[in-house]
């Protein structure tokens, strides 16, 4: 199946070929995180009935599984990170018993993994770093010699955890609050480390040595803003992208010399964009934008330089259908390659690869 999207500026037209429907290799269910590291593409599978699988590909087409369902435990329903930090890939899990959006109880407290080749994994950390509340290891970041894993705490609120060694673990930071459950994102840009929270209230957090945490957006950025929060850095400047859950459009502020910016307003039909589910950097100065939708589906936006921020769609809405929802993007071998699921009514998971067609 071959898509083309007509072509709405300059020479940003794709090709977007259906690759691959994963159904014949696990039990399909929304992606989690899809990363990059050492010559392959990752990618994680959610399943809160046996436990998560992680795939891989060496050229985005020809997929292998690479772990046992939830590692060994299915309550390891999620897989998320996939960070490189001293030459090892790392990822956490969620580990609860899910009861439906934003509700989950605990189990055994989410856990990292790490992977000296990307086969063969080896546990690192148990328990929700000592509390069963912790039950989602949510993001990572290496920063100043450090690895960074940010917590989905519902009990007491999102917590941010660093090692030196990626095996033994301090708490740096914790937001105190149910209504900042997630540690949803990080970002490093200019010699500082930042951290975006999420449920009910979007906060970005500032820190130049990873142990003191400032919050720099309450006052500035809207109270609406509260979901499907992601943060990258593009050529010196951080970008954050929130919406409200289902009533709202997407919106995309920048953060530079202390100077804060909305740039765009990006939904196609108002108010019902559900949330960001993926902000890749693309390009020296662009990023791409994955935005799912509950009326149009899946849909990209493409930003060719963050300082003009003029946006353009650069897949047909949904990839013509609105039942792919989740999105995870990633940059592999010069094609953008975007995990999708379809309606709760047959899951199964698709894998879109979108190649740039030059004017």
């Amino acid at each position: 199946m071959k898509l083309r999207v007509s072509k709405t500026q300059d020479d940003e037209s794709y090709y977007w070929d259906q690759d691959l429907s994963l159904e014949n290799l696990v039990k399909p269910h929304a992606p989690t995180v899809m990363r990059v590291w050492s010559g392959h593409l990752y990618l994680g599978l959610r399943d809160f009935d046996g436990g998560a699988k992680l795939l891989r590909s060496r050229d985005g087409s020809q997929w292998e599984s690479i772990t046992s369902s939830g590692f060994g435990d299915k309550n390891n329903g999620d897989i998320y990170g996939l960070a490189n930090f001293n030459g090892r890939i790392y990822c956490g899990t969620y580990n609860g018993v899910f009861q439906g959006h934003g509700m989950s109880l605990p189990s055994s407290g989410g856990q990292i993994w790490r992977s000296e080749n990307g086969i063969d994994w080896e546990l690192v950390v148990k328990g929700g770093l000592g509390n069963i509340n912790n039950q989602d290891m949510w993001s990572f970041m290496e920063f100043h010699d450090h690895l960074y894993v940010g917590t989905w705490n519902p009990d007491s609120g999102g917590q941010i955890w660093r090692s030196i060694d990626g095996k033994t673990f301090s708490q740096a930071f914790t937001t105190d609050s149910p209504d900042q459950s997630y540690i949803r994102s990080f970002a490093v840009n200019d010699n500082k480390i930042y951290a975006s929270t999420g449920k009910s209230s979007l906060v970005i957090y500032e820190s130049t040595d990873g142990l003191y945490w400032r919050d720099i957006s309450s006052g500035v950025l809207p109270d609406y803003l509260t979901c499907g929060t992601q943060i990258t850095s593009v050529c010196g400047t951080l970008v954050i992208g929130s919406t409200k859950w289902r009533t709202g459009p997407v919106e995309i502020w920048t953060y530079s010399d202390q100077h804060w910016k909305l740039i765009a307003r990006v939904s196609q039909q108002l108010p019902t964009a559900s949330l960001i589910s993926s902000m890749t950097p693309y390009g020296e100065r662009g990023v791409i934008i994955t935005v799912w939708d509950d009326i149009c589906g899946v849909t990209l936006y493409f930003c060719e330089d963050i300082e003009d921020a003029r946006w353009i769609q650069i897949n047909e809405s949904g990839f013509g259908d609105n039942i792919h929802s989740g999105g995870r993007t990633e940059i592999f071998r010069n094609n953008i390659f975007v995990c999708t699921c379809t309606s709760a009514v047959n899951r199964k998971s698709r894998i879109w690869r979108g190649t740039k067609l030059k004017g």
